[in-house]
């Protein structure tokens, strides 16, 4: 891996997942991280957590990405490649992160 050369960057090896989250790093783990024997609709559940209500996430899912409002109750396996991703950054950006960690498969 590249380290920084300039900026205000800050090394991150070693520090806990649970602490980097904390302070609003987040992911997309390669795979896209989403439930596929569960609904558009379940796997907004798997994303809530104590700081935000269902009604929460799926708000801003649904004006983030309008169309995986009309496919609620599809298997998430059976969307189309692009609005699985779509679905996987809507659990990313459920958290409100200040850091967004983004793979190129997602642009395959």
């Amino acid at each position: 891996m590249d380290r920084f050369s300039e900026g205000a960057g800050r090394l991150t090896d070693g520090i806990p997942a649970e602490d980097l989250a904390k302070v609003g790093v987040c992911t997309i783990p390669e795979g896209k991280g989403i439930f596929p024997n569960l609904t558009v609709d379940e796997n907004l559940i798997m994303m809530t957590h104590a700081s935000q209500s269902l009604e929460e996430i799926q708000s801003v899912t649904f004006k983030r990405f309008p169309q995986l409002g009309n496919k609620r109750k599809q298997l998430a396996g059976t969307l189309s490649g692009g609005e699985q991703q779509m679905l996987s950054m809507s659990r990313a950006l459920s958290t409100n992160p200040k850091l967004l960690l983004l793979t190129n498969y997602l642009w395959d």
